[in-house]
């Protein structure tokens, strides 16, 4: 490709916001109608869809941007991140041409106080085994990285990848977005996993989940796309307060920490007689 077609190439962003109740946080919807891009006035189209079920909502818009016409990227906003910046578009697509990614994902931290992100690595054979990054370790990471930038006491044989969904964009004119089985459906799709499992040493049920956004990472590991995470566009996950992912917070340095730190701390359930 030569320098001028670069040049010439203007990207068609298709972005989308699912919401489950059609009542987004306010700061959300205003970064998603209003302080989108300024490089890429006139070739955003902005599309919001309310489901309460999440992941049909996502491949209601996933399918819809697929599908619209010149579109070259396709983009996420969950109702309840907001982006710090003006113009987080822009912020990811210049990750994305700076890093030849084929997938950008902002760095979301968890709704909690352990200082946890959906960012971190996960192994190819077993979806359940996994390991988070800390916004503490984030912040030891360049602002933009990859798995080849994460330390190997890190990885620990971990190989895939994990980003988030909260905030990201993804270059849908590689072919692995349409590729088809053998049954006539498409490869890829939003879904989730679960499963309950037994504890042999605690003697008890434990209940595990396999998220969305983990599973797009699996996809995109599978078909070798280059994912990227970043936390120059700066997000505010929105629960009682704004959950930050780009400094150091928390109570748990690892997610092994969190893990010890969930197993003391058992959900409380209050019995009822009636």
């Amino acid at each position: 490709m030569s320098e001028q077609t670069v040049k010439e190439f203007r990207p068609v962003f298709f972005v989308g916001m699912p919401s489950g109740s059609a009542h987004p946080n306010q700061k959300a919807a205003e970064a998603f109608y209003l302080k989108i891009t300024q490089k890429h006035r006139g070739r955003v189209v902005l599309v919001a869809n309310t489901s309460s079920s999440l992941c049909h909502n996502f491949n209601i818009l996933w399918s819809a941007g697929l599908n619209f016409p010149g579109v070259t990227h396709f983009g996420m906003l969950h109702d309840d991140v907001v982006p710090a910046a003006e113009w987080w578009i822009d912020v990811l697509y210049d990750e994305m041409v700076a890093t030849n990614a084929d997938v950008v994902s902002a760095v979301n931290a968890i709704k909690d106080g352990k200082g946890l992100t959906t960012t971190g690595v996960a192994c190819v054979d077993d979806e359940y085994d996994y390991r988070r990054l800390t916004t503490k370790e984030v912040t030891q990471l360049p602002p933009t990285f990859g798995y080849d930038d994460l330390p190997d006491k890190f990885k620990e044989g971990r190989e895939v990848f994990l980003i988030n969904t909260g905030c990201w964009i993804a270059d849908v004119r590689k072919p692995w977005w349409r590729e088809m089985t053998d049954a006539g459906t498409y490869r890829f799709c939003f879904q989730q996993h679960h499963r309950i499992s037994f504890d042999e040493t605690e003697r008890k049920p434990v209940v595990e989940f396999a998220p969305e956004d983990w599973l797009f990472s699996r996809y995109c590991h599978e078909v070798g796309a280059k994912v990227m995470a970043t936390t120059k566009a700066v997000t505010f996950h929105q629960g009682n307060t704004g959950y930050p992912a780009h400094y150091g917070w928390g109570d748990c340095d690892t997610d092994t920490e969190a893990i010890e730190f969930h197993k003391t701390k058992p959900l409380a359930i209050e019995r009822l007689l009636v």
